[in-house]
């Protein structure tokens, strides 16, 4: 019996380890604008694990051949913070006929804001979003954007680890600053465009967990606000994996050619 209950323990460790393993360290770039009409600075190496925009209604975009899907129904996405805001987001830009995808996908924003000032269900060091069906070991990247503001006093910092609390907060892997767009009373005269950030990280785990939070200021302190993200793998296969697969293939081949010479015959 004892020894039945330590081969259960033993088989159930690793299962538990990852089931509560911290969230993985994410190194992040120096925030980079956007700019409307170049889509091309949406990234699209490796394999598209999720792309989410912040619609507050059911509904895709495309932008440089990546498809983002409204955060209520992205795959592999979960745990948004409760958002004080009517509606789940707000718009702030009407848009002039023919206003390029780029920059509709940064209409919308979620926006959390801290326990301190709206209650503990909104402190955003303890309501990250939830990146899921991740393979532990394999390298991933992640950008993100900042949305479009009435104003872009609401400057805005993410990680992959939480915030040491809701206000004047940091966090291990914090990144840089990065302000929102600014549009002139959200109307269509963009004063100034959003930014994005690229995050990397290996896997340690299945999830990966995503917070942003508000800059240690005395304005945006408030608030954290998202507009949209994509998450990649970009694992490189080593060489021993792609030799067995190009093996694999060979014999694959090899074995439907016999096949074709056997009912020919």
């Amino acid at each position: 019996m004892n020894l039945t209950k330590a081969s259960l323990c033993a088989a159930l460790a690793p299962l538990l380890l990852a089931t509560h393993a911290v969230a993985s360290v994410i190194t992040w770039s120096a925030p980079v604008t956007m700019v409307p009409s170049d889509a091309s600075t949406v990234i699209t190496n490796g394999t598209l694990v999720t792309a989410a925009w912040m619609s507050p209604t059911a509904a895709t975009l495309p932008v440089n051949g990546v498809t983002f899907t409204d955060w209520q129904h992205a795959a592999h996405v979960s745990g948004f913070p409760p958002n004080y805001l009517a509606n789940n987001t707000w718009f702030y830009i009407t848009y002039p006929t023919g206003a390029p995808n780029y920059e509709k996908l940064l209409s919308y924003q979620f926006c959390a804001f801290d326990g301190n000032n709206y209650g503990d269900a909104y402190d955003l060091s303890k309501h990250p979003i939830v990146l899921s069906s991740l393979l532990p070991g394999h390298s991933y990247e992640l950008q993100v954007w900042t949305p479009y503001q009435n104003n872009n006093s609401y400057a805005t910092r993410y990680s992959g680890t939480a915030p040491t609390g809701p206000t004047f907060s940091t966090a291990p892997d914090d990144s840089a600053t990065l302000n929102l767009g600014a549009v002139n009373g959200g109307g269509p005269n963009t004063i100034s465009d959003p930014q994005f950030a690229l995050g990397t990280f290996t896997a340690d785990a299945t999830t990966q967990t995503l917070y942003f939070h508000g800059n240690v200021d005395s304005v945006s302190q408030y608030a954290g606000e998202i507009g949209a993200f994509e998450l990649r793998d970009v694992t490189i296969p080593e060489p021993g994996t792609v030799a067995l697969l190009a093996m694999g293939g060979l014999l694959l081949w090899r074995r439907a050619r016999k096949e074709l010479v056997t009912s020919n015959q």
